[in-house]
């Protein structure tokens, strides 16, 4: 006997525009269609800003602050020449870029004395990648 999805488990039509260059980067994902593409995004979205809010809330307990975006952009800044080699050979090769996140770490915390979840240093480290990949 056939069961019903569960109503908070059914999917709900949304009509969203992208641009040209969206669908392409969309496309370029790792995911056998654009919607699943999109849920995928969505949802690493949430659960970063569920790591945000954790972490803000442990921060008062932490003496390092919560590293915001753009700290995390003036750090790889600052190290992009070691970081670049290694995203461009992350890319070619067709590695995850998490073997970085322990780096980064330490780099955000000695630089700025804060710090930062590792899903949120992830996402960015993988969108550099994207980038850096593209770009040779």
């Amino acid at each position: 006997m056939a069961r019903r999805k569960r109503a908070c488990d059914l999917l709900q039509r949304v009509n969203v525009s992208f641009t040209v260059a969206q669908l392409n980067r969309l496309d370029t994902l790792d995911a056998p269609t654009r919607a699943e593409a999109v849920r995928g995004i969505v949802q690493k979205w949430f659960e970063q800003e569920d790591a945000r809010a954790r972490a803000s809330k442990e921060g008062g307990n932490s003496k390092l602050g919560s590293a915001t975006d753009t700290d995390i952009e003036r750090t790889f800044d600052a190290h992009a020449d070691l970081l670049l080699v290694e995203l461009l050979e992350s890319f070619n090769d067709g590695r995850q870029v998490s073997y970085l996140v322990p780096a980064f770490t330490k780099f955000l915390r000695e630089d700025l004395g804060k710090t930062a979840h590792e899903d949120q240093i992830l996402w960015f480290l993988r969108e550099k990648m994207m980038l850096v990949g593209e770009s040779q």
